[in-house]
């Protein structure tokens, strides 16, 4: 009787952890964009890759500058030699082996090798500045599909909503119908074609709740984080580009990518320097004692110091220095027009995301109006089909169109919050707007900013744009309404 009543008290306990475990689980709780940030930058594989090859090219950058320095060694042998010289043929020794040893130390100082260590070091110096900023453009990237994902879960969890109130919505005028049916006042028709509409209701709500599926996926894979339930909604950024001037302006100053491809073309000139240097005589400086015992027996070692400047010139390598100097400039001149390429490519891409970020801020302004004025007719057309004024067409067309109208302004409005982050990321000017210390990035170390420290920044729109986007979040309230 005790075990049980002892059992009875355990199970109790333990159902009352749970419970209390569910209401403080993450997922109760609200999240921020930033913490999502947060958790991408800390999370990101591909992030920490590119970390991994700055420090990489950091440590060439040292074992570059290490050929100013000498080189210290010492060397040592044991073994046997046999000796054919006048003085072993004179005591017929000629053919003895006798025990040899030698030792030396060597100390190597390079004076002067047409500027090859000088062209290393600006290589290896150049190569640390292109990966830092490869960094920092992995970085934007990694905030951008942050930011693009946070609000894409939004999105679908709103258009999942909506598709359910739509459904929902059809099965209320298919209740009706049937009861009008009943009574004789409507048609098998009629009944069938609500049917019909809502059958394709359901359809649309399936297609949603798969986006959705497919958002939390790529919410997942870029945070390593489940969604929670609770997204706070994402804001406008801060400063909003006037003009799409402004943007090309700013990239052409910020943007990494134009940024590291000049730091590759410093890399690639020093490296042709290098191979020029190929043309050049090489000098250093070698100092150093040697000494030798061949045993012949009695006092047979021998000491010696050297100290001499050593020349090397190559005067003929088959042609292969010149290929490589040759090769060594085309190499810049690619880099060169890759560099033309990208900024056309840039100029490109910044036109056409400020033209679509406009036209989806106007797009939103005009659904919006014609989701209230098609909520307005469906319930219009709903009061007068009651009375037989209005067919059934009409209402369902209504209905269709309201809910096509609430899609289309909730699609459009992330789309334009979201351009203005793009347009962000283009200029290179991402990572600052939300907060992101650039400097941590590059050395690795937590790059965001204590989530007291960033405030959710009002909507700050240009002048040019004539419609106030709201925050991608709604409330169910305001679903229900709708």
């Amino acid at each position: 009787m005790k075990l049980r009543t002892c059992l009875l008290l355990f199970l109790f306990v333990f159902n009352i952890q749970n419970a209390l475990a569910k209401d403080i689980t993450p997922d109760n709780t609200a999240t921020s964009l930033n913490q999502s940030l947060q958790n991408a930058f800390i999370y990101s594989p591909n992030l920490q890759r590119v970390q991994e090859a700055r420090q990489r090219a950091e440590h060439d950058v040292r074992k570059a500058e290490a050929a100013y320095y000498p080189t210290i060694g010492i060397w040592g042998g044991l073994g046997f030699l046999q000796e054919d010289t006048p003085g072993t043929r004179a005591d017929r020794s000629d053919g003895d082996f006798m025990g040899n040893s030698t030792a030396g130390l060597l100390l190597s100082q390079k004076l002067w090798q047409g500027g090859a260590t000088s062209s290393i070091v600006r290589s290896s110096e150049s190569n640390l500045e292109y990966n830092m900023f490869a960094v920092l453009d992995d970085a934007t990237t990694l905030a951008y599909t942050t930011i693009s994902a946070h609000a894409d879960v939004l999105r679908r969890r709103h258009l999942l909503k909506l598709s359910k109130i739509n459904v929902n919505e059809h099965r209320k005028i298919l209740k009706l119908l049937r009861s009008r049916f009943d009574q004789g006042l409507s048609s098998e028709g009629d009944v069938e074609q609500v049917v019909s509409r809502l059958n394709r209701a359901q359809a649309t709500l399936l297609t949603h709740q798969e986006g959705l599926d497919a958002a939390l996926a790529n919410y997942r894979r870029m945070t390593g984080q489940h969604a929670p339930k609770n997204l706070l909604p994402v804001e406008n950024p801060d400063n909003i580009f006037e003009n799409a001037d402004r943007v090309r302006d700013e990239s052409v100053k910020n943007n990494f990518r134009l940024k590291a491809i000049l730091a590759q073309i410093d890399s690639l000139v020093a490296d042709r320097d290098f191979a020029k240097s190929s043309f050049a005589p090489s000098f250093t400086f070698d100092t150093g004692p040697t000494y030798q015992d061949t045993h012949r027996g009695g006092d047979t070692h021998a000491l010696s110091w050297t100290a001499m400047v050593n020349m090397r010139w190559n005067l003929y390598n088959g042609g292969a220095d010149e290929a490589n100097f040759k090769a060594s400039t085309a190499k810049v001149r690619e880099a060169r027009k890759s560099l033309h390429a990208t900024m056309d490519t840039l100029d490109e891409q910044i036109q056409l995301v400020y033209n679509r970020t406009q036209t989806a801020t106007r797009q939103t302004g005009y659904f919006e109006k014609a989701s209230r004025a098609s909520r307005i007719a469906r319930d219009n057309f709903f009061a007068q089909f009651t009375v037989g004024k209005k067919d059934l067409l009409n209402v369902l067309d209504a209905e269709n169109e309201a809910f096509s109208s609430k899609v289309d302004a909730v699609i459009t409005r992330v789309d334009a919050i979201l351009g203005h982050y793009r347009l962000h990321a283009l200029a290179g000017t991402l990572l600052s707007s939300v907060g992101i210390d650039q400097n941590a990035i590059k050395m690795g170390t937590p790059a965001i900013m204590p989530i007291d420290d960033v405030k959710i920044l009002p909507l700050n729109l240009s002048p040019r744009t004539d419609v106030t986007l709201r925050a991608v979040g709604m409330e169910e309230s305001t679903l229900q309404r709708d």
